[in-house]
């Protein structure tokens, strides 16, 4: 990357500044116009990053990205600011990239553009063939302030190429948290903060459930921060799918630092026995089916009736299609209107108790109600599957707990050992800790290598040794 900044101005008023991340560090705010009907925000940015450093309403108690003062900005905005990360495919090979870069791993061109209402950045990466452009603006003459942010990813190479993108900020301010609770009660004022509306309409809501005053009278807050995005392709555009868990993309790196879930092969289960509620269980489990239902079903028809009616009836067509697309029977159908249930439940009678109850009874009792779920899953004959549940639940002549019990587990304690650990990320944790125990990075790959196999041997050898077959799904 060239190191010498170029300054100059252009005839239409706009100043140029070229290989700004190396331009000696400076900090402005966007102009607050917003019309004679508008509601201004401010907009505090600077020459590193993508240059937004915070954004806000009325003063820095109303911030949505923190503020932090010219001198921490300059360090914090690359981590804290917006960020675009892209996954490029080129026939079989996928390159991981994060634009506009401080220090980047390639040599790229990267430029600012201020006028005297808005700011672009421009990177162009001429090894990827890869040009991106981030624009900046106030919205004027609308009854709510906004920020709008318009990200172009251009391809200038002469090959065919796939681009998966991820970008945003990383953290979002709720509404009315404060300077001072920002930098001093931060964790305790997560307790207080709630995000409405995401699961009906993928649209969070950022908001305090209350004010958080020392005062003897408990004032509801209404207000809140959203963030909605579209895509384009240049024909159509649609809504973007929005995360509002940094943990799906940093997964446990809490600096923000690299996107290590987001740059890692795509999943299509995440460790659903982990999860805490059904509605966590469904985005955990069968990934793939549920964002394409959500997209190309729920959400098209949702947004033609935006009603409470029409929210439940097409959330019933979902759950119904989900349960024909694994089989055509009767059982399949019934295992879907079973996890439909569960979730109208959840959202409106039993959810916010279940929520205040421990942890580890949330897993227990989640568990519990999937493996009721696949019983009417695995019997096509629903009168062998209801025999089958009062088994389960202590209907049959030996009762729960027999000596036949202590005996199975005794013979597979092993494998039960096994599939609890695999079932979490605690046991792929483990695999890394036993592999980076080694320094060479070629004993580590052969390690992986044997450890995978000695997986496969025994799953393979605990296979020809039953008559259950784990292939089922696939002969509906």
């Amino acid at each position: 990357m060239n190191s010498t900044p170029n300054y100059f101005l252009r005839e239409d008023g706009t100043f140029v500044i070229e290989n700004y991340n190396c331009a000696p560090a400076f900090s402005s705010f966007f102009p607050g116009i917003a019309g004679l009907k508008g509601i201004p925000m401010w907009a505090f940015y600077v020459n590193r990053g993508q240059g937004i450093a915070s954004f806000g309403i009325k003063n820095k108690n109303y911030s949505i990205m923190e503020f932090y003062p010219a001198n921490t900005s300059y360090t914090l905005v690359s981590t804290f600011g917006f960020r675009t990360f892209l996954k490029i495919k080129r026939g079989d090979k996928v390159t991981n990239y994060e634009a506009f870069a401080v220090n980047p791993c390639y040599d790229v061109k990267q430029t600012m553009y201020i006028t005297s209402c808005d700011m672009a950045i421009e990177e162009i990466n001429e090894t990827l063939g890869i040009k991106t452009t981030v624009r900046y603006a106030t919205l004027p003459n609308e009854p709510i302030a906004a920020i709008i942010r318009a990200v172009t990813v251009e391809n200038i190479s002469t090959e065919n190429i796939e681009i998966e993108i991820a970008d945003g900020m990383p953290k979002l301010i709720p509404y009315y948290v404060n300077q001072w609770a920002q930098k001093f009660m931060s964790t305790t004022i997560q307790a207080w903060t709630t995000v409405d509306n995401f699961e009906k309409t993928g649209n969070p809501f950022f908001r305090l459930k209350v004010d958080t005053a020392d005062s003897a009278e408990v004032v509801e807050i209404n207000e809140g921060n959203f963030y909605f995005g579209y895509l384009s392709n240049g024909k159509n555009i649609k809504k973007a799918d929005i995360v509002i868990n940094p943990d799906v993309l940093f997964g446990s790196d809490l600096s923000f630092g690299y996107p290590k879930e987001f740059f890692s092969y795509d999943k299509n289960f995440n460790y659903p026995f982990t999860a805490k509620g059904v509605a966590d269980f469904w985005k955990r489990w069968f990934i793939t089916i549920g964002d394409w239902m959500r997209d190309y079903v729920f959400l098209p028809i949702y947004e033609k009736f935006p009603t409470p009616t029409g929210y439940i009836l097409t959330f019933v067509l979902v759950w119904v299609l989900i349960g024909i697309w694994f089989g055509s029977t009767m059982n399949f159908l019934i295992w879907g209107l079973y996890h439909l249930v569960l979730l109208l439940l959840h959202e409106y009678v039993f959810g916010d108790s279940f929520r205040g109850i421990p942890s580890i009874v949330q897993h227990i009792l989640t568990f519990i109600f999937i493996t009721i779920g696949w019983v009417f899953f695995a019997f096509s004959n629903l009168g062998d599957g209801l025999t089958f549940l009062q088994v389960m639940f202590g209907g049959g002549a030996r009762g729960v707990i027999n000596s036949g019990t202590f005996y199975l587990i005794s013979s597979n304690w092993l494998f039960i050992f096994l599939a609890i650990l695999a079932s979490s990320h605690r046991g792929y944790q483990l695999l890394q800790n036993i592999c980076h125990a080694f320094i060479r990075l070629r004993i580590r790959r052969v390690m992986v290598c044997v450890i995978y196999i000695v997986i496969f041997l025994m799953s393979l050898a605990y296979y020809i040794s039953t008559p259950f077959d784990p292939f089922a799904l696939f002969m509906l």
